[in-house]
Formats: structure tokens, C-alpha cells, sequence
């Protein structure tokens, strides 16, 4: 039941809805208020809240998961990243209250866990642990210091102006916990997980909004005007705001007043620090001299679908062994989407954004095309470095100084690269993917002469083939599969056998006359025939015959050879054997007819002392005759002619990737 209660300060009514809220703001003074049944203290004066692109709303009702939720404060954090938000929420249902942690255009739900939970120590983790807490194993994502700088609404925290406080973030693919250590030893620990943009929905009163329109908290009646927040389209978001420099006094536009960390001066090169809104205080001073690249900060491109306005440029360089090397990122914002970034290495152009949930793998410790599973496919670690920031234009979500050391993995999986950045404070992921350069210039609206051109094999470029291109090599591969098949059967089957005799000796075919088989038959029209010779007792030996064909009439109507031999040995302590005891020959044979085989031969052996000499006593052969044969030799040649096209192919491919990969594989 909602109460009133009397700012001691300015004396204002002050309405607290929840009898769970421990401290409140007022709306007219900006007074923090310590709210209990005894009394109303006031804490002190809060600094002005930030004004944060969001769904959600002091005041406002909401529906988040499709349950009907009432946003009764918010508190906002300050770390060396920029800021967040923290709303609590009321869910009207049952009156159970939750957190909504917005970073960006990232909201995560949360429930608080019961005190007393055995917590990890947070001086031994490091980003990139995993952890044991609450029953589940989770990798630490972040490790970092924050101070509460802003108050709205009411809360059930006893929060103050300027409490400082160390954290954990922690996650898997199913839910993300926070872990907050406190300077009197205390802890709060949360859990919940992620929610999809789809999930959070306003319900701002009628005639407040309209389509584009992004909630802010609304009037409250009472409220002085002059307080009053105000309603902005996000169209609008992507129109600058201007901040005078700490150095030169020059102005200096800030597309996020949000969420920017810094921005560099355009006039003196002076590094600004734009966490609190609306002022600019100096980081450090720069002399760097302007650099031009193909997109200049200001610029508006819209990249798949996410219309994009570039705040920021950041030169990195990596020296090694074998050369220098240097590549450009790019920030992109947007006041829904928030940021991504487009990389630029030797003219190939990479798309990122920032991954909401963790990557199961330590890329601390990974080695060249060591792989992973991520989301059910497969990458492979293409390098794992560190570079050295040298240049720093526009405005950035963090704060880079020159010489800034960034540690990294990249792995791939063309056309995606997932890599991973990591600091001793957090470690983040992000998934690229190749973006070709005319898509850059179209979506930028570049002009011709800005396109880049690529040199070499980037890591995670893919391999073209056009559709007719994969179609023939996908056509190939099958024909020639299917050519060894019909190989294959073709030697297996043989034909149809037509004569066979076995164990014809040396007697018989050393004759004068030579030996004359059967007789067999060969039905009408013309058949390529197989005859197969088979010496099986050849033993450091050899058969030579001579095979004619005689018809029913007894003329020669062709004549065939073959030869079978067998040698083996021992040389040096090896064995060593040489010859083959199967030979054959194809014939062309026509019918009706009636044929015998007239087989003359010579005999020989082989012996170390004394070489090779014929003789009268050689080894037993058998002779096998089949007709309608088809030549194996026929189907291999077909597909080797059909394996061509795919062969080429493939080769490219394997010489692209031959290119991508470094000729040796450095780690650091």
C-alpha cells in the first residue's frame, strides 16, 4: 500500500509504494532518503541521473515475460566502462519483486540468492575462471569496481551517495548470477539470466509514445516542472550532443552521453573523460596527427538492418618476428542496438558485436588450431597475441590511452571469427563475420574511390565458389563415385565364362603342336572377351605363351600373349619380391561360332648365381575365357575425367587455405 511521507530537506511529499523499499528519492530536491517505520533521514543529495535510452520507467507499469510488472526505482552505477542501471520491479501478480540490469540495450533479470551463500573469493578469481557457486559451475566474465552515483524512485537497499562496491559477474548458457562485496565485508549475490529485447514491453500512457519512441521516466504531477524529464525519439539518438573541452574549451560532439566512456578533442587532440553527464573532464593529452580512413566518424551506414552512426576509430599494431602489423576498428552505435564495430586488415572488413552470453572455453591458454565447440560448431584458434593501441579518434564506449596493451584469440570458422579480449579486469567475446568491401561501400554510401582492396587470405574469409561452381563439383564428385563403383563391379564380375581349363603343364604347352583346349561357343554378334592366365606355382619363374584363336574350321582368327612370373628374395636382411602369376589381355571375338584356344609357351627361371635360363620343365598355368566383359579400364579412365573438375576445385580450396594460415604458428 503506498504512502506519503515529508522530505526533511525541502519538506515535499514524497511517495513510497512498497513497504519492502528502504531508501527513496525525492522528486523535488534530489535528497536520498533512509524510509522505515520510525523515521524519514535524509542521506544527501544525489547527482543527476543520466538520461538512459530504455524500455523501462520509474512509474511506469511494464510487462516483462508477459507478466504485468511496476518499475518502483532505479539506481545507477558509475565503473571505468561508463554506466548502467539498475530497476527494481514489482510483478503484480503474486508481488514478488526483481531486478532489471541494464547495460546498454542488454537487460538482465535477476532474483536476489539468500544471504549466507558460500561466495568466491574475489581477490583469487581471475576473468575467465570457472567457478563453483550455487550448485553450478560458471565462468567469470567480469571482475571490476563500481560507485552507486544515482537514485530514482525507492529501493530495499540501504544505498548512499557514492557506496563503492567490488563484483562478479558470472554466467553460463542457462543463467547469469552478480556477486557484490562490500567494503564491511558483506556480500549480495543475484541470479536470473538474460532477456531478449521482445521480452520487456512498456505500457506508457496513452498519448506518451509513438512508434520509435524510447520510454524515459514520466512527469510525476507533483513534480516542479523544471524537473521534469523529457520524452526522446530514437531517431534522435543518433544526433550528437556537444561537451566543451577541459583543454581548449572547443566543442566536441558525444553521440552517446550515455554510455561513452571518452572522446578525443578534433581541436587539440586532448583525450576527454564524458562518464558524467554533461561534463568533460581531461584524460590525457594527445598529439597524434589525423589519419584518414574510408569512414569518417560521423558517419551513418546502415550494416544488416541496424542503422549505425560512427563514433569511433582505434589503430592497433602488433610487432613480431617476422614484421609489423596494423589494423583499424571502427565503433558503430546505435541507441537501441547499442554498439558493434567494423575491423579493417589489409583491406577486408569484419562486422562485430558483442556476444550476451559465454563462451566455454579459456582462450588464455589456446594454441594454434587448437578447436572448440561454440554454439554447436566447430572453431579452430587461428592466433593468440597481443597489440598495442597507437591511435585513438572520436569517441569510445571505453577508455583506450596510447600504448594500451590488448590481449586476444581469435578462432575461426569462416565467415565467422569469435574472439575474445581480455584484461585483468573482464574478459569479453565478440563474433564477427567477413563482410566483403562493396558491402561496406553500399552500406555506407561510399564512394568508388574509398573501396578497399583486399591483399592476401583473411582468417576468417571464406572460400567462393559460385552456385554452378559447387553444382559442377558436387555433379563430378557423384559421376565419378559412381564410375569407380561400376570399376570396381567390373573387375569383380568378369562376364560370362565361356572355357575354363586349370593345371595345363609345361609338357603340354612346350610342345612342338602346343595344347588345344576345348572347344566353346560364342553366340551371335561381336563380344570383347577376357582371357585370364594364372601361373599359381610360379616360384622365382616365368611362363611366356603365345595364345591363338582357331575357328570351327581351324584358321587362326587372332592371336593374344601374356606372361606370368613371380621372383623374390633376400637382400641386406629385407625381403623383396617382384612379377605378378595373373596376367590378362581383352579379345574381340564374333558369333555364332565355335573356337579353341592353340597355346604355345616358354618356360624359364631365375636364381641369384645363375640368372635367368629357360627350361623344359615350367610351372602349371590355367587359361579362363569370359565373354561380354566391360574393360574396367574403361570406367577408371571416365572417372578420372569426371574427378578433373572437382580435383581443381578442391586444390583451389586447398591452396586458399594454404594462404590463410600462417607458415608457422606462432604463440605468444
Amino acid at each position: 500500500m503506498a504512502v506519503s511521507v515529508n522530505c526533511p530537506s525541502c519538506g515535499g511529499d514524497v511517495g513510497v509504494t512498497s513497504p519492502a523499499s528502504r531508501v527513496a528519492s525525492c522528486p523535488y530536491c534530489n535528497s536520498t532518503l533512509i524510509v522505515n517505520a520510525d523515521a524519514v533521514r535524509a542521506l544527501g543529495k544525489m547527482a543527476l541521473l543520466a538520461e538512459t535510452p530504455s524500455c523501462l520507467a520509474v512509474g511506469w507499469p511494464a510487462t516483462c515475460q508477459d507478466r504485468e510488472i511496476l518499475v518502483l526505482g532505479r539506481l545507477q552505477y558509475r565503473y571505468d566502462a561508463g554506466l548502467w542501471d539498475e530497476w527494481w520491479v514489482q510483478y503484480a501478480d503474486d508481488g514478488s519483486f526483481a531486478w532489471i540490469s541494464q547495460d546498454e540495450a542488454e537487460y538482465t533479470l535477476e532474483r536476489p540468492l539468500k544471504q549466507g551463500l558460500a561466495v568466491p573469493d574475489f581477490d583469487s578469481v581471475q576473468p575467465g575462471d570457472v567457478v563453483e557457486f550455487g550448485g553450478r559451475k560458471l565462468l567469470v566474465e567480469e571482475k571490476n569496481e563500481a560507485e552507486m552515483v544515482g537514485l530514482q524512485g525507492e529501493i530495499p537497499l540501504d544505498a548512499g551517495p557514492g557506496k563503492p562496491m567490488r563484483y562478479l559477474d558470472l554466467s553460463d548458457k542457462q543463467v547469469h548470477a552478480t556477486i557484490e562485496y562490500f567494503n564491511d565485508g558483506s556480500t549480495l549475490a543475484f541470479q536470473g539470466k538474460r532477456l531478449k529485447r521482445r521480452d520487456l514491453v512498456s505500457q506508457v500512457p496513452e498519448g506518451m509514445t509513438a512508434k520509435g519512441e524510447l520510454a524515459y521516466p514520466p512527469p510525476v504531477e507533483s513534480q516542479p516542472a523544471a524537473k521534469r524529464p523529457k520524452i526522446i525519439k530514437s531517431t534522435e539518438g543518433l544526433k550528437p550532443e556537444t561537451v566543451s573541452c577541459d583543454s581548449c574549451g572547443g566543442t566536441v560532439n558525444v553521440y552517446d552521453a550515455r554510455g561513452a566512456a571518452m572522446v578525443m578533442c578534433g581541436h587539440c587532440g586532448s583525450a576527454l573523460d564524458v562518464t558524467v553527464p554533461g561534463r568533460a573532464r581531461l584524460l590525457y593529452e594527445s598529439n597524434l596527427k589525423k589519419r584518414r580512413f574510408p569512414i569518417e566518424i560521423g558517419a551513418r551506414g546502415k550494416v544488416r538492418g541496424v542503422e549505425y552512426v560512427a563514433t569511433g576509430i582505434v589503430r592497433y599494431r602488433e610487432t613480431d618476428d617476422e614484421g609489423v602489423y596494423e589494423w583499424t576498428s571502427l565503433q558503430l552505435f546505435n541507441p537501441e542496438q547499442g554498439y558493434a564495430f567494423l575491423e579493417l586488415e589489409n583491406g577486408h572488413w569484419l562486422y562485430f558485436t558483442s556476444l550476451s552470453h559465454p563462451v566455454r572455453f579459456d582462450p588464455r591458454r589456446a594454441t594454434p588450431k587448437q578447436s572448440f565447440s561454440f554454439q554447436g560448431q566447430r572453431y579452430k584458434v587461428f592466433e593468440r597475441s597481443a597489440c598495442r593501441v597507437v591511435y585513438v579518434e572520436g569517441e569510445l564506449s571505453w577508455v583506450a590511452r596510447l600504448g594500451d596493451e590488448v590481449r586476444y584469440m581469435d578462432a575461426i570458422r569462416p565467415p565467422q571469427l569469435l574472439s575474445a579480449e581480455w584484461t585483468d579486469k573482464e574478459i569479453e567475446w565478440s563474433l564477427g563475420i567477413y563482410t566483403p568491401p562493396e558491402d561496406v561501400v553500399k552500406a555506407f554510401g561510399l564512394p568508388d574511390e574509398k573501396r578497399t582492396h583486399p591483399r592476401g587470405v583473411a582468417p576468417a574469409q571464406p572460400f567462393l565458389q559460385t552456385r554452378a561452381q559447387r553444382r559442377r563439383k558436387w555433379i563430378g564428385l557423384a559421376a565419378a563415385g559412381i564410375l569407380l563403383l561400376l570399376t570396381a563391379q567390373a573387375w569383380m564380375t568378369g562376364g560370362t565364362v565361356v572355357l575354363q581349363e586349370t593345371g595345363i603343364t609345361s609338357n603340354q604347352y612346350l610342345a612342338e603342336s602346343g595344347y588345344v583346349t576345348q572347344p566353346f561357343e560364342i553366340p551371335e554378334g561381336t563380344h570383347i572377351c577376357k582371357l585370364a592366365v594364372t601361373g599359381s606355382g610360379l616360384n622365382n619363374s616365368w611362363v611366356a605363351l603365345s595364345v591363338a584363336f582357331l575357328d570351327a574350321e581351324e584358321n587362326v582368327v587372332l592371336d593374344a600373349d601374356a606372361t606370368v612370373e613371380r621372383y623374390h628374395g633376400v637382400e641386406g636382411g629385407e625381403s623383396w619380391s617382384e612379377g605378378s602369376r595373373n596376367d590378362y589381355t581383352l579379345v574381340r571375338l564374333t558369333g555364332p561360332n565355335v573356337y579353341r584356344l592353340n597355346v604355345f609357351g616358354d618356360a624359364g627361371v631365375w636364381s641369384r648365381s645363375g640368372g635367368d635360363r629357360q627350361t623344359s620343365n615350367g610351372s602349371p598355368i590355367d587359361i579362363r575365357l569370359a565373354r561380354d566383359v566391360v574393360p574396367a579400364r574403361y570406367f577408371l579412365v571416365a572417372a578420372i575425367i569426371a574427378a578433373a573438375y572437382p580435383a581443381w576445385e578442391i586444390g583451389r580450396k586447398v591452396m586458399f587455405e594454404g594462404r590463410r594460415w600462417p607458415s608457422e604458428d606462432d604463440d605468444d
